[in-house]
């Protein structure tokens, strides 16, 4: 399973510990100097130091007690390489979820998964954005593209800008030419396609103004590869090869399932890893957004192509994009069934993924059998690494289950894994204050 973790809308609220007040100068102190240097301030005082500086923001949403949150902090964040790059051309920011601000941060921009990464313009709309650890390589080569497409985009602001063309409103349509699509504004390529024009290169330019422009670009393609696959021609062959790899971003797609049949030209090319990444993280967002807009048959597509693609483990994959769904649509029966298979199919997994599938039941539903199920997900979780976390996910799923004596317990067990490990114990000591007022000393 990937390293990330699952929130719901009531976790957070729970998990406020470790700080109080708004993110501040506290967080930042476990960021070593050499570090990024995350700003010192409210969300608020980073979009006025971005549109000041006229940068693009840089984000993570973190929790205190995400390990994988952790390891970025320790491992990318303090790297010399990343530190310089992005203290030059970002302004940084680091929202905990666990406070006041970061809490109005999650609500504002959905945060759902962490650590999550997100990088915003200066009017504080989402550029980029992807759950989970990521490498420095991988942050890095993202940082750098997204300041390529900032700076060609300037470039086409200022060509335009000093063109001095009339504005004569009785002028006619141009009529498109593949030569001079960057003349068209988005509008016009939007009419030409709504009035049935599909052209081959007419369809080819109009997907990648929509890709450039972040907005959903497969109706678009599929049109394109419709054409170009049916009926071949040597001019569009060599440039259909990358299409293909540029639109697998979506899910469904027509482009990603042909990535996922004709993978081994791809990945002799991209390597197998890079491509079996891509194919995982299209069908995590096209899940997230059948989710979303209740669409399951785009979920069940998603599924079909799952199942189809060549990746290792694909089982556990398939169970995480499941979850996914069933978590967006609150079908907690179906989503406590393929946690089960998960936990049923590894003698390890993964201990935080299965502490967060806990949490998740333990705050939305009070059936008696679902959180019997939570409370073996916790159990095994702290037998793959017992910490202070599913310790005290365990303590709350005791106490909710009316299991007072157990609850104090293992909420005792939690506050001396905490001063253990070097971490705050205060949701803890605030469990023991409850489970002792609620009769239990």
């Amino acid at each position: 399973m990937r390293a990330l973790v699952l929130l719901n809308r009531f976790s957070a609220i729970s998990l406020i510990w470790f700080f109080f007040g708004t993110i501040s100068h506290n967080c930042l102190a476990k960021i070593p100097p050499s570090g990024i240097m995350f700003l010192n301030g409210s969300w608020k005082d980073a979009l006025k130091t971005a549109q000041k500086q006229e940068k693009i923001i840089f984000v993570e949403a973190y929790a205190t007690w995400c390990a994988p949150c952790r390891e970025m902090e320790q491992e990318v964040f303090s790297n010399p390489d990343v530190a310089n790059y992005f203290n030059q051309n970002f302004v940084n920011f680091r929202a905990n979820i666990g406070t006041i601000d970061g809490e109005e941060f999650k609500a504002k921009y959905e945060v759902a998964y962490l650590p999550d990464i997100i990088f915003l313009n200066t009017d504080g709309e989402v550029i980029f954005r992807d759950n989970g650890k990521m490498s420095t390589s991988e942050l890095i080569t993202l940082a750098e593209q997204l300041l390529n497409d900032q700076q060609q985009n300037k470039r086409k602001k200022n060509t335009t800008s000093s063109k001095n063309v009339a504005n004569n409103s009785n002028a006619p349509s141009p009529v498109f030419t593949p030569s001079n699509t960057n003349y068209y504004a988005a509008t016009h390529l939007d009419r030409m396609y709504q009035e049935g024009y599909r052209k081959a290169d007419f369809l080819y330019k109009y997907a990648q103004q929509l890709r450039s422009n972040n907005q959903i670009t497969a109706p678009v393609a599929n049109d394109y590869l419709k054409k170009v696959c049916w009926n071949p021609s040597k001019r569009h062959q060599a440039s259909t090869i990358n299409f293909i790899y540029d639109f697998a971003d979506e899910a469904p797609s027509k482009a990603l399932e042909l990535l996922i049949k004709r993978h081994k030209e791809y990945d002799d090319h991209y390597g197998g890893l890079h491509i079996e990444t891509k194919i995982k993280n299209s069908l995590r967002v096209g899940v997230k957004r059948a989710a979303i807009n209740r669409n399951e048959n785009d979920f069940k597509e998603c599924l079909r192509l799952a199942r189809k693609a060549p990746m290792q483990n694909s089982r556990d994959f398939i169970s995480e994009i499941k979850c996914t769904y069933y978590l967006e649509i609150k079908d907690w029966n179906e989503y406590a069934d393929e946690i089960n298979g998960y936990a049923y199919r590894n003698q390890r997994p993964d201990a935080v993924f299965l502490n967060n599938a806990a949490v998740n039941i333990l705050y939305n539903t009070s059936d008696g059998k679902l959180l019997k199920r939570a409370t073996n997900w916790a159990e095994r979780s702290i037998k793959v690494e017992s910490r202070y976390y599913n310790n005290l996910t365990y303590a709350r799923l005791l106490l909710k289950q009316n299991n007072l004596r157990k609850a104090h317990e293992i909420a005792s067990l939690a506050i001396h894994l905490a001063q253990k490990q070097g971490e705050s114990s205060i949701d803890a000591q605030n469990l023991l204050q409850e489970i002792k007022q609620r009769g239990y000393w």
